[in-house]
């Protein structure tokens, strides 16, 4: 009831005044492997916090991305949970420099590649899980290592691939090649990057803002070492 109450504003309100994040985040940690709960505890949180700061910021507070985390790594093999949970942790970080490192701080990074990992038919997990990344990466080189060293690149060209009609997906995965190109771009060239980047940008030749976001991407994937 909460995770479709919190898609209106008023509701949100209503639901962070009357503790309704400390309720859920509670539910979540006693019910760790209750699919249900973990599902529509996701669903509840990423309804709040999508573009409200202040939620964000509550949300971090109270332990629930922490709690995210968790249910991402009891839970691995069911796609709803990961694909709320993705949602979740992407609203978390849209912006917001506090949430990206609590989310890696609390193990986010090895978790969405490891749900990108096992859920690579399920649009929802690899979309939300390139859109994470790429927010996580950038100007962070702490962060962008730590994507490096879990296989991301890799699996982040594996989604290019898998699901080639997205163009969010496809922008978001040039944008996080673009942040991670400082110090691996020779990673993301030998693992296809730069062939799904120009692939990307032939498919959505109308797409402004992802020609624009592919445009700067190649820059730096194909500056000389």
């Amino acid at each position: 009831a909460l995770a479709n109450l919190a898609r209106d504003d008023d509701n949100r309100d209503m639901i962070v005044g009357s503790k309704g994040i400390a309720a859920i985040v509670a539910a979540m940690q006693s019910h760790g492997f209750y699919a249900q709960v973990q599902e529509y505890g996701c669903l509840a949180l990423s309804n709040l916090a999508e573009f409200k700061m202040n939620n964000c910021e509550a949300i971090s507070a109270g332990n629930g991305i922490r709690t995210i985390v968790s249910a991402m790594q009891k839970n691995l093999f069911v796609a709803e949970i990961q694909a709320n949970a993705c949602l979740a942790l992407s609203n978390l970080a849209w912006d917001n420099i506090n949430g990206r490192e609590a989310i890696a701080s609390a193990n986010g990074v090895p978790a969405v590649i490891g749900a990108m990992r096992h859920h690579l038919a399920t649009v929802d997990v690899q979309e939300s899980g390139v859109v994470i990344l790429s927010y996580l990466a950038e100007f962070n080189d702490s962060h962008c290592r730590s994507i490096a060293a879990c296989d991301g690149i890799q699996i982040v060209v594996t989604a290019m691939k898998q699901h080639r009609t997205r163009p969010r997906l496809q922008r978001f995965a040039a944008l996080l090649f673009k942040h991670l190109a400082k110090h691996h771009r020779v990673a993301v060239r030998d693992a296809g990057g730069t062939k799904m980047v120009k692939r990307a940008m032939k498919d959505f030749g109308n797409d402004a803002n992802l020609q624009w976001d592919a445009d700067r991407a190649l820059e730096q994937l194909e500056k000389e070492e």
